[in-house]
């Protein structure tokens, strides 16, 4: 496994540089999976201030935001290519309130 800290600074440069994540977790039933992602934010679960920071992207496999616990995450890497946010954000509910600054104008 990954240390946390480790998770955050690598999902914390993918965000800023837009770039595509391959993340492998544990489910919950504890079998591994491995997705593709465009990492979006760590932040905990829904309105919560508290509780186990979550992992936010956009899976490509399910074609929609999801959640993963960082302490599930067993291995990440940047792949390298890169995504337009704006192209998810257009079909998010509501406006999106990150915790991770970013500086997706250019």
């Amino acid at each position: 496994m990954m240390e946390a800290g480790e998770i955050e600074k690598i999902i914390r440069d993918a965000i800023q540089n837009k770039l595509i994540v391959e993340i492998e977790y544990i489910r919950k039933d504890g079998t591994k999976a491995t997705r593709m992602m465009e990492p979006f934010d760590i932040k905990p679960s829904g309105r919560s201030k508290e509780g186990p920071l979550m992992f936010w992207g956009w899976c490509l496999f399910h074609n929609r935001i999801e959640q993963r616990r960082l302490d599930s995450i067993v291995s990440l890497r940047v792949t390298g290519e890169h995504f337009d946010p704006k192209i998810r954000e257009r079909t998010f509910s509501s406006p999106p309130v990150y915790s991770i600054p970013r500086d997706w104008q250019s």
